[in-house]
């Protein structure tokens, strides 16, 4: 059985080193660069995951399948293919980021 794992940017070839965190509990003034560069990783993160195999976890305790092809530029829908569902599999599809609880995606380590 594999193990799940949560995105790190250091899988998908960022510097973690290179953003860091302030230690003041005060709000810090906008920091558009250091924004930027948490943009790219997400947007890194979202790149390096396309075609893997994905589980969905939805409302009522609903789980599926599918394989993960890309999203709206806003996330609000994510496009799939081979989805799994209780009434067959569907070839191509989208689910709304509403239906959706969470997403798991298996990633193997960089050797």
């Amino acid at each position: 059985m594999s193990d799940t794992t949560n995105i790190d940017p250091s899988q998908v070839g960022s510097k973690p080193e290179s953003i860091s965190c302030h230690g003041s509990a005060q709000p810090t003034p906008y920091d558009g660069q250091m924004l930027g560069q948490l943009r790219k990783r997400f947007l890194q993160a979202l790149i390096a995951v396309t075609g893997r195999q994905t589980i969905f976890h939805l409302y009522e305790g609903a789980t599926t399948t599918s394989i993960y092809r890309g999203c709206n530029k806003n996330m609000s829908y994510l496009q799939v293919s081979n989805l799994h569902t209780p009434i067959g599999t569907i070839d191509e599809g989208l689910l709304r980021n509403t239906d959706i609880l969470s997403m798991s995606i298996h990633i193997s380590p960089i050797k």
